[in-house]
């Protein structure tokens, strides 16, 4: 039986900031479903043009998280083809990393703006539904106190919910949706 991968961790100072824009989010967002793509299919699926997409790449490729596993002619055109050198991408800094830690955090407050401004664009948007049937916007946040196996289950639901995104996602439409969950604990007091 085949071994899964590991998660391939991203924890240093320049693999942070290779991760943090949120055009390089989108493209381990989508390796992370696809494993194994070109520039020309994470544009498909990331409606970023190409050209730009080359930039983030071959910084995910120096921080560890791509690598080049293929060479195949399209068209008349060789391109490559990239696959993630893991199960996943998990960012993370090493407490005692000053440094690293700062860029950590910009990272997550590039994801979370990036976050808002989808969010309020939407608002704005035609064709947003914010109620009933065909809603397409929405937030929610909850707190609970759960036990160490609620919370593998909300994981394992998470997991499914992930599931169920790569399963339905389809390049051929143009109505895209954003799910983000962010799970943390609660500093009591």
């Amino acid at each position: 039986m085949a071994k899964t991968p590991e998660p391939v961790r991203l924890s240093g100072v320049d693999q942070l900031r290779a991760a943090r824009s949120p055009v390089a989010h989108q493209v381990i967002s989508v390796m992370e479903r696809l494993r194994r793509a070109s520039v020309a299919e994470l544009a498909e699926h990331t409606a970023v043009p190409a050209g730009s997409l080359y930039y983030h790449v071959r910084r995910l490729v120096g921080a560890g998280a791509l690598r080049a596993c293929e060479r195949r002619s399209t068209g008349g055109r060789d391109e490559v083809v990239y696959e993630l050198t893991g199960s996943e991408v998990v960012l993370e800094a090493d407490p005692g990393d000053a440094e690293a830690t700062e860029e950590f955090r910009r990272t997550l407050r590039t994801r979370f703006r990036a976050l808002e401004r989808g969010y309020l664009g939407a608002l704005e948007q035609p064709g947003t539904v914010r109620r009933g049937r065909g809603r397409n916007l929405s937030l929610h946040q909850h707190q609970a106190r759960l036990s160490t196996a609620d919370r593998d289950e909300l994981q394992r639901r998470i997991a499914d919910l992930e599931a169920f995104l790569i399963e339905r996602d389809d390049p051929r439409r143009q109505d895209f949706v954003q799910v983000t969950v962010a799970v943390h604990p609660v500093a009591s007091g």
